[in-house]
């Protein structure tokens, strides 16, 4: 399981400008982003240069313990990738979430998708 967030922390005018192509009518058409480019890799990075590299290291430590159920790892880790962002909306979502459910998976963790309820 991939879990996706991109946090923009310092934004910057002209970063991810569409790329348009003529057309043989005359009219433009965008083009597709190639996210995986080392042209969109470096744009996403100048986007969160001020984020510490050590609340990403912990943050994805974090999330695999989350997912293979280490809950104690994951809260763990965690903790530490807060101490570096705070704020940081899923880190603390995840927090919420394995304290409410008393640190312990639900017993169908592996088998089934499991919905954050609305308040975590």
């Amino acid at each position: 399981m991939t879990i996706f967030t991109f946090d923009v922390c310092d934004p910057t005018p002209g970063l991810f400008e569409p790329v348009y192509q003529k057309l043989d009518n005359g009219r433009k058409e965008q083009l597709p982003v190639s996210w995986s480019s080392q042209k969109m890799q470096k744009q996403a990075a100048e986007l969160r240069k001020s984020i510490d590299p050590r609340f990403y290291k912990q943050y994805n430590i974090g999330i695999e313990a989350y997912i293979d159920g280490d809950w104690e790892m994951a809260e763990g880790a965690m903790l530490l990738a807060k101490g570096y962002r705070p704020t940081d909306g899923p880190t603390n979502q995840i927090l919420n979430y394995i304290r409410s459910c008393n640190m312990k998976p639900p017993e169908t963790w592996k088998t089934l998708y499991h919905e954050f309820k609305e308040g975590y």
